[in-house]
């Protein structure tokens, strides 16, 4: 096949970045902020609340808001390489407070990040700790048992995508409302969103697009991603992008239980309208993975002991 890319962009893990691409990338990435831009970015994800949420779009419609962002970094920086790097939150899902987006060095800030929408005021994020997310086995599992885009598409976003906005955001902290563009986190959580979704198409050859919008229609490839003036047909495939995503090979021992993640706040769902029952069922279903993956260890344990 013909490769129209003439030159693909690669989203690296932020550890994965040296000094020199991530001070590049940030000063690109603070400029938005400061110089006002991200006021105009937050304003078009704020207007398509429910068009790109919580209904089938969401995950084409955030794929190609990222690629919006991105070609906005790019201009600003003079540079087509630059790309949004994923910050693979399931490495830190123990203890999120210690992740190092946290730091100075990467997204932590020790001084006002001034944001002018919906009104003038800094930054806000939960003060203390954060609680735990999913960890990789979680979402590995995740990956597994959904086959279907509808029901992959609805349990990637309603509990784990939306705890992290939850969990970062807190009661009443950017990452918790519909203007979570004001935070840089979430371009790199969005990142990793990506990356989820595409490790499904990839893995799954008979995964195909669908399930309905906002209003209870069909959705369909040729749908138009407003206000992009791009079908979902063309973002769909990330090679198509001219995106390719380089794998964080890293090993860490999970030590934590994770059937005691803590559930997604009420306050969080009514906020964004998701239903509760649909919530806690799914987080019920993630949960019971854990058990059902317990019990075969135990299984497979006494096999050995007993009988082989």
């Amino acid at each position: 096949m013909y490769d129209l890319c003439k030159k693909y962009v690669i989203r690296k893990e932020i550890r994965d970045m040296t000094e020199k691409e991530w001070m590049k990338y940030k000063d690109a990435l603070l400029k938005v902020y400061k110089e006002g831009l991200i006021e105009e970015i937050t304003k078009i994800h704020v207007f398509v609340d429910d068009y790109a949420h919580n209904n089938d779009r969401f995950l084409p419609w955030h794929r190609m808001f990222l690629l919006y962002f991105e070609s906005i970094l790019q201009f600003i920086s003079n540079d087509d390489s630059l790309c949004v790097p994923y910050w693979d939150w399931t490495l830190d899902a123990e203890n999120p407070s210690d992740s190092i987006i946290f730091s100075e060095k990467y997204l932590g800030f020790n001084e006002c990040l001034k944001l002018y929408f919906p009104s003038e005021h800094c930054l806000k994020r939960k003060e203390g700790i954060i609680n735990p997310f999913y960890n990789k086995s979680k979402i590995n599992k995740l990956l597994k048992i959904k086959k279907d885009y509808k029901e992959f598409r609805e349990a990637l976003e309603i509990v784990p995508h939306a705890l992290v906005h939850a969990f970062v955001g807190g009661e009443d902290g950017d990452m918790s409302m519909m203007y979570s563009t004001n935070d840089p986190i979430f371009w790199h959580h969005h990142s990793f969103i990506d990356y989820i979704w595409h490790k499904k198409q990839k893995n799954d050859k008979n995964y195909n697009y669908n399930g309905k919008d906002n209003k209870g229609n069909k959705v369909s490839k040729e749908d138009i991603l407003f206000p992009f003036n791009k079908k979902v047909k063309d973002i769909l495939k990330l090679e198509d992008c001219c995106v390719k995503y380089k794998e964080y090979n890293h090993v860490k021992i999970q030590t934590y239980d994770d059937l005691n993640i803590y559930r997604l706040p009420e306050s969080y769902i009514k906020r964004h309208k998701y239903s509760l029952n649909k919530v806690r069922k799914i987080e019920n279903s993630l949960q019971e993975i854990k058990r059902q993956s317990r019990l075969k260890k135990i299984f497979i344990f006494l096999k050995k002991l007993f009988i082989d």
